[in-house]
Parts: C-alpha cells; structure tokens; sequence
C-alpha cells in the first residue's frame, strides 16, 4: 500500500515549481519487453499513485531519447519524462483544477 499523503497542498506545489521544472523526481515502473509502465512518483515530499497513463511519446535530443508520459493520479494531471541516456525521470508540467 502507499504511505498516507504528506507535504504541501497541489495549488501550492504548482505555484512554487513552476520555474523549477523540470525537476528530477523518484518514479516507481514496471517495465515489461514492449511498454514502460510508470506506477507512481514522489513529488516534493508527497507520493502521488498513477491512475492512468493518458497519452506517451518519444522526443530525441541529439543522441538522447526522451520518453514522455502523460498521467493523472485522478484528480491532477502530470507529464513526466523518462531519458534514456541518463536513466532518470523528471517532471516537466503540472495542471490542476483544485
């Protein structure tokens, strides 16, 4: 099960990130031979679970692949990216409604 919920309320996570992004953060996947299938991250102290992957794409930057996913953990929307050089994922945007 994932820990309870800890850390600043979302509205204020986007306010004081937003110049900040994108930001490394702590992403838990499972990799299968044809999909990467990111479960949750840790944000800022708090663990957000992935809901539902609504959309992925591939970029390149020169050599480098860069592999995003659009997610939402039901109530907020995030785009994560994935980079294959470095084996490290960020968070590049947020959106909320709250």
């Amino acid at each position: 099960m994932f820990p309870k919920k800890i850390g600043k309320p979302i509205q204020e996570q986007i306010e004081s990130a937003s110049d900040g992004l994108p930001e490394r953060i702590e992403v838990g996947v499972v990799f299968t031979p044809k999909e990467v299938n990111p479960r949750w991250f840790t944000w800022q102290g708090r663990r957000y679970k992935i809901e539902e992957v609504t959309y992925t794409w591939t970029e390149r930057e020169g050599k480098t692949r860069l592999h995003f996913f659009a997610v939402t953990d039901g109530a907020n929307f995030f785009k994560l990216c994935y980079n294959s050089e470095t084996l490290r994922w960020s968070l590049w945007e947020v959106f909320s409604d709250q």
